[in-house]
């Protein structure tokens, strides 16, 4: 069936065919021409006066059937719904509204208020009005008196949500007036609520309040917030300091906290707008324990506030070192080096267990050297020992209580150590190298997925692929993929992602990577999907140092082999000689602290954050290993380390449908330092862990006007931003928006459905029938 278009003629009747129109002509046509020969054969027959009103008359009856395939329907106009137009008036009292701009004589809430007043006078009666202040929260304003600009946060997305209303059949506009600054989540946020407004047909009105401003102010921020250190090892502080208007400024800063060297406790440095100023310190503690670290700058006159002058650390100092598991192929000079250099660092425990051929393994418990011997030196003057110890009889050397001396083993099966999960459970990071195969059977390679996923372990491919053939499952837990291409060489810089995650403790010497000779690689790798982040690139973005989330733990991929040529560097490169410690030894100690629940842990308490806003709610996670339902719900306690105040204990609750996941929610705190505790922890689980909450800083850090953001709001719902220095032209936009988008409401009748309309046509037929029988027509 054809669908035919619906036209009119007049505004009050539309023709609705029932036919195709070639149809309803062609049937016009024939009409006509029939009628036409019935008027030429009949024309002797009567006189003509008579012949001529008989025809009109037969015509006038022809055109009625071919008018009932036309379908003719009357359009009655339907008269609009009861009400008024709703004009919601949105103005921002947050902070920045109470700046006083160059060159006015008000603040922007002054003209503000003083708009709203006037836009209400010239709506009039006509209109609906609804006047809401809004900041982080909305509510309504009373125009009487000028509302105080005081609001430490500025939630346009949530003033607009709330705004537009879903029921108003007369129409509603919505006027924000706001200085555009929207600082509670990203501003994509405000967008989607343009769009839902749009949806609703609620177009906004955005008008802008305030100037470019610039702000004066010093901050102090930390990258890595949690970190972990060990009992009797010294450990680095870092800040960066960071100022915005100000140039070459001296400032004094102060750390505080347990056992902090005296030469590193009190520090003067000069900071300018344009480079941030790294602020360092040193520490060492006798007893393992979670212990905070602050570093204060001194304020300077004129700065916006000095609420973020101040930083802390915390720093979880364990009693065990890091347990980790070097498994390589073959003896590559690079595994020899990584070996050494993670012997000597007091925090690792490190085995190595290393294939000499396929029923020889040669498995090693690593040591610390001397504290007066350098990496590279324990590296140059002990790679041969792996040879020799291979090449020996027997099958393990004697061992020392005092750790000072290496125990060697060699094995007939890597199974003896990697042939259980329980056997698993003592190392935190596990180490492939080249070559793996025969450590990489289905059985392990299970373990390996449950031990990552299910007890928090990493895995490290310290060279790329650790197969030849990688396997489906394991290909599965890295964070690349591999393509063949021929050997190249790629030179190492540092990504975004890295000085973000704060997995490196140097920012100096991170700068050097690209200066450190080039790495070779025969496969190009390529991100897979889900979660990898790049912490170090290539050319061409190749990745070289990827990490990615897999369960409860992380998968690493290092790329290249030939890093071993980082621990030999010649003389021109001394200041580079520490780089590939710090490479190696940040990235296991980064890997352990951002596990929540390591192996050989039952129970992890951590805060969702390291600072909280004093207007958003703070909570902690528990997550407890082999959790069962029945089992009873853990309380947290809560105190405040800076103030003298009684501790609150707090009920934890189960998070959605995950078993072993709890959450501690302790709601809005006041400004100052927290310390939550697991209550009846055991001592080796980590049930410790601390925040800060602060004064929310966005509306005295940033002033400017946000333009961009209320053009796209605009252009989103269907408004326009509109000139606050012209209230009749907002009036009369306003209108003219809300009449064009109200809809033409019609009522349609069928007019064969009017009873006049029928008896006239009925009296039709019957007049021409009666004439044309009188007058001997047939």
């Amino acid at each position: 069936m054809v669908a035919v278009a619906p036209f009119s003629i007049f505004a009050w009747l539309e023709f609705q065919p029932s036919v195709a129109l070639p149809t309803w002509i062609f049937l016009a046509v024939l009409f006509l021409v029939t009628w036409a020969a019935y008027g030429y054969r009949s024309r002797n027959r009567i006189g003509s006066g008579r012949r001529i009103g008989v025809m009109l008359l037969m015509l006038l009856v022809g055109c009625v059937p071919l008018a009932l395939l036309l379908n003719p329907v009357w359009v009655d106009p339907v008269a609009p719904p009861e009400g008024k137009p709703l004009v919601t008036i949105l103005v921002d009292t947050s902070a920045s509204m109470s700046v006083n701009d160059d060159g006015n004589d008000a603040t922007r809430i002054d003209q503000a208020t003083s708009l709203a007043k006037t836009l209400v006078d010239r709506f009039g009666p006509t209109y609906e009005h609804q006047i809401i202040s809004f900041a982080g929260e909305s509510s309504g304003l009373d125009l009487t008196s000028t509302p105080v600009a005081d609001g430490s946060s500025t939630d346009v997305a949530a003033a607009l949500t709330s705004a537009a209303q879903n029921d108003r059949p007369r129409g509603q506009a919505i006027v924000l007036m706001s200085d555009g600054i929207h600082n509670v989540g990203a501003a994509g946020r405000a967008i989607q609520a343009a769009r839902l407004a749009r949806g609703q047909a609620a177009p906004v009105f955005p008008i802008k309040f305030g100037g470019p401003q610039t702000v004066r102010n010093v901050s102090i921020s930390v990258k890595n917030v949690n970190r972990i250190a060990f009992v009797g090892a010294s450990f680095r502080l870092s800040a960066t300091a960071k100022t915005v208007g100000f140039r070459n400024v001296p400032i004094e800063v102060a750390w505080q906290g347990e056992s902090i060297e005296d030469d590193s406790r009190n520090q003067s440095i000069l900071v300018d707008s344009q480079t941030d100023v790294e602020v360092v310190a040193s520490a060492s503690v006798d007893k393992p324990g979670l212990y905070r670290y602050r570093v204060t700058a001194t304020g300077i006159p004129g700065e916006a506030t000095s609420v973020d002058n101040q930083a802390s650390v915390l720093v979880r100092v364990l009693d065990h070192p890091i347990g980790v598991l070097l498994l390589e192929g073959k003896p590559y000079w690079d595994s020899k080096f990584l070996a050494r250099n993670l012997a000597i660092d007091p925090s690792i425990e490190l085995e190595s267990l290393v294939m000499m051929r396929s029923d020889r393994y040669l498995h090693r418990r690593q040591y610390s050297p001397p504290a007066n011997r350098s990496s590279n030196e324990v590296a140059a003057n002990e790679v041969a020992a792996d040879e020799v110890a291979a090449d020996e009889s027997t099958a393990q050397s004697s061992q020392t209580g005092d750790n000072q001396q290496p125990s060697w083993q060699v094995l007939s099966s890597p199974q003896e150590v990697i042939g259980s999960a329980q056997a698993l459970q003592k190392y935190q990071v596990i180490v492939l190298g080249r070559d793996a195969e025969s450590f990489l059977d289905v059985e392990t390679v299970d373990r390996l997925r449950d031990w990552v996923a299910r007890e928090g372990g990493s895995l490290v491919c310290a060279r790329g692929t650790p197969q030849s053939d990688l396997s489906e499952k394991l290909g599965r837990m890295l964070p690349v993929r591999w393509s063949p291409q021929s050997e190249q060489r790629v030179r190492a810089t540092a990504t975004d992602v890295a000085q973000q995650e704060g997995w490196w403790s140097d920012d100096d010497s991170i700068d050097r990577l690209s200066a450190l000779p080039s790495l070779v690689t025969g496969q190009k790798p390529e991100l897979r999907g889900g979660l990898p982040r790049v912490l170090v690139a290539g050319q061409d973005k190749m990745p070289l140092l990827t990490y990615q989330p897999f369960g409860g733990g992380r998968t690493v991929v290092v790329e290249g082999a030939g890093m071993w040529r980082w621990a030999l560097l010649p003389p021109d490169y001394s200041a580079s000689d520490e780089t590939y410690a710090q490479v190696w030894n940040g990235l296991l100690h980064w890997l352990v602290s951002r596990v929540s629940l390591a192996p050989g842990t039952n129970r992890s308490l951590q805060s969702d954050r390291s600072v909280f806003n004093s207007e958003t709610p703070a909570a902690a996670t528990l997550l407890i290993r082999d959790f069962r339902s029945g089992d009873p719900i853990p309380t947290v306690r809560l105190e405040q380390v800076d103030v003298d105040s009684a501790p609150v204990d707090v009920v934890c609750e189960p998070a959605g449908d995950q078993p072993g996941v709890l959450r501690a929610r302790f709601g809005k705190l006041a400004a100052g330092h927290y310390r939550a505790t697991l209550v009846g922890a055991d001592p080796a689980d980590r049930s410790v862990t601390g925040f800060e909450v602060r004064e929310p800083t966005a509306e005295r850090l940033e002033l400017s006007p946000r333009e961009d953001i209320l053009l796209e709001i605009a252009s989103e719902s269907g408004g326009q931003m509109l000139n606050a220095n012209d209230a009749d032209a907002i009036v009369a936009r306003i209108d003219q928006q809300i009449t064009n988008g109200l809809p033409i409401e019609t009522r349609q009748t069928a007019a064969w459905d009017r009873w006049w309309v029928m008896v006239a046509i009925i009296g039709l037929w019957t007049t021409t029938w009666v004439l044309r029988r009188g007058n001997g027509l047939i």
